[in-house]
């Protein structure tokens, strides 16, 4: 499963800080880092409290781990647990994301609890492998692996249709991934709004949704929110559509992205 928290930019002093954060919950030891100055090729992680001081350091605005057995497996991220920060500042957003394999990697709840003290904006859960199709735009992808592009609308994108031809059109999918301004969005099978999502977001839309199967605050300022089953078989089934579509017209998800496309320097097309 993939967990991926979005902070305002600015929330971590520097990427040493958001390794502190991203390690302090684990329950089984991480093997290798990768960050662009200070382990540009990966090592071997020894102290954890050196790494957090190389890359604070150095200066680093991202990094990777894994707990794999080989440092080429910060290339196979789907067979170890891993770790991912980085500091994007055209989206002005910090993003901390985790591949795990299963609960023995990380105290889930201690982590959003902590993330919660640093007013963390939307957190979400999802299999990647099944996300992937709700915000795929590349026809030659679906032809690649044998997806169907039935009831998807091909557009003429601006920044792709001349190099790869028509693209599908992802506006109109209520499962899309997407990253705007302070925070990736999604109307994710789990979602925690945190602290900083109220400035955005009113809570009490994210509470009048009643069909979700569990809702409730898990730290001060922060409501989790479980839409459906993150092991669904398909997600894009029609009742797995139909309830991100509900949810999104509960909390103006629609709305909200627009307003934070809107405050981005560039413009932002499906």
């Amino acid at each position: 499963m993939r967990l991926e928290v979005s902070f305002t930019l600015g929330t971590f002093d520097d990427a040493g800080d958001a390794f502190s954060l991203a390690t302090s919950y684990l329950k089984k030891p991480l093997t290798v880092i990768q960050a662009p100055i200070s382990f540009p090729n990966g090592v071997w992680i020894g102290h954890y409290s050196d790494m957090q001081k190389t890359l604070t350091a150095d200066g680093d605005h991202w990094f990777s781990l894994h707990s794999g057995e080989r440092i080429s497996d910060l290339h196979d991220i789907t067979s170890v647990n891993g770790i991912s920060y980085w500091s994007d500042k055209a989206f002005a957003t910090e993003l901390i994301a985790m591949e795990i394999l299963d609960d023995s990697f990380l105290d889930l709840d201690a982590f959003i609890k902590a993330a919660a003290i640093r007013k963390f904006n939307f957190g979400m859960m999802y299999d990647s492998r099944k996300a992937c199709w709700q915000r795929e735009q590349f026809v030659s992808t679906f032809h690649k692996y044998g997806k169907s592009l039935e009831g998807r609308k091909l557009i003429s994108h601006p920044y792709w249709t001349d190099k790869v031809g028509l693209t599908v059109d992802i506006r109109n999918n209520p499962g899309r991934h997407i990253q705007t301004h302070n925070m990736r969005l999604m109307a994710a099978p789990e979602m925690w709004f945190g602290p900083g999502a109220w400035g955005y977001f009113e809570e009490s839309d994210v509470l009048d949704f009643d069909i979700a199967l569990e809702k409730e605050y898990v730290a001060p300022g922060t409501i989790h929110i479980k839409l459906f089953d993150i092991n669904e078989y398909d997600y894009e089934a029609f009742h797995i559509l139909d309830l991100q579509w509900e949810f999104r017209q509960c909390t103006k998800m629609d709305e909200i992205e627009e307003k934070l496309n809107d405050q981005l320097p560039f413009s932002i097309v499906y």
